[in-house]
């Protein structure tokens, strides 16, 4: 699934606050599950590469991961060296500062995950 990731925390019609019903009914079905038993409710939609974490009924973070293929302004971010990655965003203006995990992208609230120095998954959300 082709992503273009939007300035204003939204990929296509889905972004932060969009209401659960309205995700799935965009998405379909997903597989819901809690990453610790306090954590709010996530959603997964495999075959979309697409995680969406729920605070009572919106979504307030959206992971994206293969078999998912995000771009910024055209800049592929999956599967792609951090380093090259950043460099192609700059080249469009767009700023990324390194993190513990990867980069963050603040003008964006957008974290690409990289613990091996390849980014493995993009995040969306404050």
């Amino acid at each position: 699934m082709n992503i273009s990731i939007g300035p204003e925390l939204s990929i296509g019609d889905l972004r932060i606050g969009t209401p659960r019903i309205q995700a799935r009914a965009l998405l379909g079905t997903a597989v819901t599950f809690r990453r610790t038993p306090d954590a709010p409710e996530t959603d997964h939609f495999a075959a979309d590469g697409l995680l969406l974490t729920y605070e009572g009924d919106r979504v307030t973070f959206i992971e994206v991961v293969a078999p998912a293929s995000p771009t910024i302004l055209g800049v592929e971010l999956l599967g792609v060296p951090l380093p090259h990655a950043l460099g192609e965003l700059a080249r469009v203006g767009v700023v990324g500062h390194l993190d513990a995990d990867g980069a963050f992208l603040p003008e964006w609230h957008v974290g690409l995950y990289s613990p091996e120095g390849v980014v493995e998954g993009v995040s969306i959300g404050e």
